[in-house]
């Protein structure tokens, strides 16, 4: 007696049940339309005057009932074990915070903005369970980034009046629509508000894009799909410079160079994308643009901040709290503390702002969660399949670029940054599972007889 049965059904879990799998589907897109494409879709916050994204709602909306509802994996529940410490940091922090004369508010918008973006990382492990899953993420990825990038090209053009509230924009003032002000020098924002999170954004989606193209296989249904995904990234990299931010170009350069140094023998056909963004940007006359961005002036404070974490480390390694704004005077002066009364009561770097806010154990906590899912991501790659390999490793790559990034940057904070950071990286982690689970490239249709139980093998 024997079986008739799917090897891509039995391989994938809950691929047997073709109703879950376009659910499954249809939330991941809009997931990925909302995070990547439409970040600042939303509303204001009456009494925060803060952007509420529809990303950041709808990823609550999926993660906690399947959190609650559903039984979770082995490998997921120690996953969410990693972040034990990073919760518990956050909690102390809120303690310190409080202690010391915190706003609530603020105190809530720092929870919001440092752990509160990494259920972003669950959703995507959860809606992404077989190749198909990981196709129609990868599909949407490239649409939704050309989407962006050229919507953010002819703000350059067309100015501020191309934003529509609610949808492209919506924040609290019109501060960073100034960007779009600056003729020759504007910055764009495209739907992310600022111009360095929609360069964080490239430099997240961007060489996964990449490694699509260079890997064989991942799109096999005609060449529409590929040629969509090779207009992105040229779109992208051009969008790259009229985003013009220097946090994207060292973020972009440390991704590609990963990618670049894993497929070494693949490094001409890796390049070609990138070079024809670099020949269209250069018949534009951006080339003197870019480079004049990678300057810095001597007034940056950015050079001051190593002395600055030193001096939190020598008064405070505890962290000034959640919601409290902590500002070195020099050493052995003191640390003036007092409530942040904005989001703007902080650094212009990330990390240096998690590491004042959190203190020693915030930081250690948080790289170390980062970390482990890296680590998981890397182990899973070498069972995965060739031809996914390239846009896992163009994941990971651009979460390496990321997070050098945000050394020099606080865009994770912001809508469209921490949110696609933790994506991303959600993404990765179920794309490395996915295609060690799935069969080899062009099989997955093919039906196979297997012995029944009652035969003997």
């Amino acid at each position: 007696m024997f079986t008739r049965m799917n090897v891509y059904s039995e391989l994938s879990e809950n691929v047997h049940d073709a109703q879950a799998g376009k659910l499954r589907r249809a939330a991941l897109t809009v997931v990925v339309v909302l995070c990547v494409g439409l970040p600042r879709a939303g509303m204001v916050m009456p009494v925060f005057n803060l952007p509420l994204p529809a990303s950041f709602l709808l990823v609550y909306v999926i993660f906690w009932p399947w959190l609650v509802l559903r039984p979770l994996r082995l490998d997921v529940f120690r996953l969410i074990l990693v972040f034990r410490a990073l919760l518990f940091a956050m909690l102390v922090s809120v303690v310190v915070g409080f202690l010391r004369g915190a706003r609530t508010s603020m105190v809530a918008v720092d929870i919001a903005t440092i752990v509160g973006q990494v259920p972003a990382f669950f959703v995507a492990v959860w809606l992404v369970n077989s190749e198909k899953d990981l196709r129609t993420a990868m599909w949407w990825l490239a649409v939704s980034m050309l989407a962006a990038s050229a919507y953010g090209i002819a703000q350059f053009y067309v100015g501020p009046g191309i934003l529509v509230p609610g949808i492209t924009y919506t924040a609290g003032s019109s501060f960073s629509t100034v960007n779009l002000t600056y003729g020759a020098g504007s910055r764009i924002l495209s739907s992310y508000g600022d111009p360095n999170v929609f360069a964080g954004a490239l430099v997240l989606v961007l060489p996964c894009l990449v490694g699509i193209i260079v890997g064989r296989g991942t799109f096999r249904h005609g060449p529409l799909p590929k040629t969509i995904v090779l207009a992105s990234i040229v779109a992208g990299m051009i969008a790259l410079v009229y985003c013009n931010s220097r946090a994207g170009y060292v973020g972009m350069t440390a991704a590609l160079g990963l990618l670049l140094w894993k497929f070494r023998p693949l490094f001409l056909k890796i390049l070609v994308p990138v070079i024809l963004a670099l020949w269209l940007i250069s018949e534009a006359g951006l080339t003197e643009r870019m480079l004049n961005r990678l300057t810095i002036g001597e007034s940056d404070p950015r050079y001051g901040y190593l002395a600055v974490m030193l001096e939190l480390l020598t008064e405070h390694p505890e962290g000034a709290g959640a919601g409290i704004h902590a500002v070195p005077s020099g050493f052995y002066q003191g640390v003036k503390m007092a409530p942040a009364r904005s989001v703007w009561d902080t650094y212009n770097s990330f990390y240096l702002h998690l590491f004042a806010r959190a203190g020693l154990f915030g930081l250690a906590a948080f790289l170390w969660a980062v970390g482990n899912v890296f680590r998981n991501i890397w182990k899973s790659l070498h069972g995965s399949r060739r031809e996914w390999q390239p846009a896992i490793i163009g994941l990971l790559g651009g979460a390496v670029g990321v997070q050098l990034a945000m050394i020099v940057n606080p865009f994770y904070q912001l809508p469209g940054g921490g949110i696609n950071f933790w994506l991303m990286l959600g993404i990765a982690y179920a794309a490395a599972r996915t295609a060690a689970a799935s069969p080899p490239a062009g099989t997955e249709l093919q039906d196979v007889r297997l012995p029944s139980r009652e035969t003997p093998a």
